[in-house]
């Protein structure tokens, strides 16, 4: 029983007489609440149940969540366009980003151990991290630093992972490289920024007027306001560009490229159909246990931070996709518990 529940449950046996007193109810520890999805639509369709506490596999941990970090994955999951589309098998528990505190080990788990903190992936492409509790496979999470808190750790997990493969398994991404960042205060975004510039690059990212001196602050040596000029014509040539907007940022991106430059785009993202196959690569992201190692050395140190919204408590989840859904987050929407 949580300590919560136990005062409520104190404070309410006071409202009988000795006679009439009644025992408090009976709550099974061995249930959670979770958030399911029944059927593709918009936030009205996300479902609060009680379910069995999951049981670690031999080689999983089960997580008590502390912390889930909500991005666009999440909502175009929810309307039937992210991870679950096609054939995927309803009712599901969405959420990927997650951090919070190991509770049971799988027994061919030896790296972790009950009591430790740790932040990523809720069990990709599977979910599951919007729930009280979460199993997830041991190589998809890694030990939190202890500087950093669950909230924090929760928005790296989905924006590093994509940051971190866009920038260096598909961009080569190095010492006097110049980057161009699209939606460069944005979850992925403002994580792009301060990974390019550790690694040695020119980072010049584009975000709204509010944001400019967001960007600055990351590491950007230009930022430019994308409603009030053209970033095609306010930069040089760049060598990568991180396109997290699509559509016809996409094309345009086209013409700010260097000789040898590539446009990186993600799973999901609005791309327009036959522009230069051969210099726009579409990123798909995956689980990578050594990169989410590399981003826990990057907040530890600090040459990476993460902007977060918070929104307190499971039942928050509607309210935090529809946050996320408009477009304007400095960083991620994050829910904490």
């Amino acid at each position: 029983m949580h300590k919560s529940d136990f005062i409520t449950y104190s404070h309410a046996s006071h409202m009988f007489s000795r006679k009439t007193r009644k025992a408090p109810p009976v709550v099974d520890e061995q249930q959670m609440e979770a958030v399911t999805i029944r059927r593709f639509g918009d936030a009205g369709v996300l479902e609060f149940i009680k379910i069995d506490q999951p049981e670690p596999r031999l080689h999983d941990v089960v997580v008590r969540v502390r912390a889930i970090g909500i991005s666009p994955l999440d909502w175009k999951t929810r309307e039937g366009v992210g991870l679950w589309s096609g054939d995927r098998a309803l009712p599901g528990i969405p959420g990927w980003d997650v951090s919070g505190t190991v509770v049971a080990c799988g027994r061919r788990v030896g790296e972790f151990e009950v009591g430790d903190e740790v932040f990523g992936l809720a069990d990709f492409p599977t979910g599951g991290a919007c729930a009280e509790f979460v199993r997830i496979p041991m190589d998809q999470v890694v030990k939190k630093p202890d500087s950093v808190d669950h909230a924090h750790a929760a928005a790296a997990p989905v924006g590093g992972l994509a940051a971190y493969q866009a920038l260096f398994d598909l961009g080569r991404v190095g010492e006097g490289r110049r980057v161009l960042v699209h939606g460069a205060a944005g979850g992925v975004g403002h994580i792009a920024v301060q990974l390019a510039k550790a690694a040695g690059a020119e980072v010049v990212g584009t975000a709204s007027q509010r944001n400019l001196e967001f960007i600055r602050s990351l590491g950007a040596d230009e930022a430019i306001d994308y409603a009030a000029a053209h970033f095609e014509r306010a930069t040089r040539a760049v060598d990568v560009v991180v396109d997290t907007v699509g559509g016809e940022v996409t094309q345009r991106s086209l013409d700010v490229l260097a000789r040898h430059g590539i446009v990186i785009s993600f799973d999901g993202v609005s791309t327009p159909a036959g522009i230069g196959a051969h210099r726009v690569r579409t990123l798909h992201l995956r689980p990578d246990q050594y990169q989410l190692q590399r981003i826990a050395g990057h907040l530890a140190e600090g040459s990476l931070r993460t902007s977060i919204t918070t929104v307190p408590g499971l039942h928050g989840i509607p309210d935090a996709h529809r946050i996320s859904e408009t477009g304007h987050v400095r960083g991620r929407v994050v829910i904490t518990l």
